[in-house]
């Protein structure tokens, strides 16, 4: 019967942390690192020029939704077990009517100085919890097996994403990328299999940094989406006593 071949999952779910644990910036410099002295001189007695905190300064709330879609079908010689996976999830930090961060707590020393809640959770930081990771992802999985082979296609689209490079940098947008992987495995023995692949087989990587975020051009891409490190070939064998 097809329709017990099928099997599909939808789940929805929403996560408020309070009282998030964030780190700070390096308090004592401004947002470009040049030295404050008037703050540093709050670090002198405790022989530190500068300081870095882990404080519970912010409070979040991420909603999402996760739908999965799998389906086997039966061939005469072998199986194809396809999936379908699908991520929405969003993360926002609560914010004053200003779109300032609402802070639980923040050093009161600081207010007196002009700019230091961007060294304190600066918008580079903002943005790591915001939007640099994508807010949609999807996964296609084809799985054929027959005998002692088995061979796995997947491609794993990666949605768009926003980078901010500040203080020096700027705002990047990063366009959606889909990334292929593929395997072939050939069990040897009962419990032995050898498996030749390729993660990330077309050498797909990000889109590059506008030059300004690139530091002068040495680091072209950023570490989003599916990371820096392009195709990686692989074998290996599998032994289970």
């Amino acid at each position: 019967d097809p329709v017990h071949d099928l099997v599909f999952t939808l789940d929805g779910y929403h996560i408020r942390i309070d009282n998030r644990i964030i780190p700070t910036g390096n308090l004592g410099n401004d947002a470009y690192g040049d030295a404050v002295p008037e703050i540093q001189a709050y670090f002198k007695p405790y022989g530190a020029q500068t300081g870095r905190f882990f404080t519970n300064a912010i409070n979040t709330n991420t909603n999402g939704v996760d739908a999965v879609l799998s389906y086997k079908i039966h061939l005469k010689k072998g199986n194809i077990d396809l999936s379908l996976a699908y991520n929405y999830s969003k993360t926002l930090i609560d914010r004053n009517a200003d779109n300032s961060i609402k802070y639980n707590s923040f050093p009161l020393f600081l207010t007196k100085f002009a700019n230091q809640k961007d060294v304190f959770f600066g918008p580079l930081e903002q943005s790591l919890i915001e939007t640099n990771n994508p807010t949609q992802k999807a996964a296609l999985r084809i799985n054929y097996s027959y005998s002692k082979w088995n061979v796995l296609l997947g491609n794993t689209y990666f949605g768009e994403v926003t980078r901010n490079g500040y203080p020096f940098g700027g705002v990047q947008k990063y366009s959606p990328k889909v990334v292929t992987d593929l395997s072939v495995g050939y069990k040897i023995l009962s419990n032995l299999t050898l498996t030749v692949g390729a993660n990330n087989l077309l050498n797909v990587y990000p889109d590059k940094q506008i030059y300004e975020n690139s530091y002068y051009g040495v680091f072209k891409y950023a570490p989003v989406q599916m990371g820096t490190t392009g195709a990686f070939y692989f074998g290996r064998l599998n032994f289970t006593i």
